[in-house]
């Protein structure tokens, strides 16, 4: 979705915050096997690998992390205390 034309736009002064194509696979699989079975769908046990759960959220992470300091976009106002608790987040994950 965020693919799509009526998402993408660029602001005057943003950057671009690069994804691989590993990360938006991983992105995809999260999107589409996890929320969209677990929200949209009946309820039921659902099974993913623990390594699959760890990268898809430090993908997550490391984006959020990208967009909210390196591309302009986010008003600076309170950032900081964000940034650093999701930064350490990153890093506890990472150390998974």
């Amino acid at each position: 979705m965020i693919q799509a034309p009526c998402f993408i736009f660029r602001y005057s002064h943003s950057t671009v915050v690069s994804v691989s194509d590993s990360e938006m696979q991983s992105l995809e699989w999260l999107y589409e096997r996890i929320r969209n079975d677990f929200e949209h769908f009946i309820p039921k046990t659902l099974l993913a690998s623990c390594e699959d759960c760890l990268h898809a959220s430090e993908v997550c992470l490391r984006l959020a992390i990208d967009i909210l300091t390196k591309s302009n976009n986010v008003m600076p106002f309170g950032i900081d205390e964000l940034q650093n608790k999701l930064h350490s987040v990153y890093i506890f994950i990472a150390a998974l």
